[in-house]
């Protein structure tokens, strides 16, 4: 009886070692809300998640503002966000991608599609 709750204790660990950045994750996704594409706020958006069946869409809090978590069968985790300041205000969870479509640069607005290590400098 020992043996096995000593082994379920190391294969608990081990198991919680393997993903460090889980926390982090159950920390960003606590006030997640499911969404369907169609509640999608811009055109924008709902074009660069370019999303595909099974994929599940949330709306994630981050202080006053809502970016866009999409979870895809077989894939990186994505989040997206119209503004780059609001997306590096995010800690990225290991494992997971960010993209933004403005970012402000020398004072110039530019738009486009930029990844979440642009911005997070």
């Amino acid at each position: 009886m020992i043996c096995m709750a000593l082994l379920v204790l190391l294969v608990a660990a081990a198991c919680s070692s393997q993903n460090p950045s889980a926390p982090l994750e159950q920390a960003l996704m606590a006030d997640a809300r499911e969404i369907t594409p169609g509640d999608i706020y811009t055109e924008a958006l709902r074009e660069v998640a370019s999303l595909e069946t099974g994929d599940v869409i949330y709306t994630v809090p981050v202080n006053e503002y809502q970016i866009l978590a999409r979870l895809r069968p077989d894939a990186s985790p994505h989040l997206y966000a119209t503004s780059c300041d609001v997306l590096a205000l995010v800690e990225l969870p290991e494992g997971w991608e960010g993209s933004c479509l403005e970012r402000t640069v020398d004072g110039q607005r530019l738009t486009g599609v930029f990844s979440y290590a642009e911005v997070s400098e």
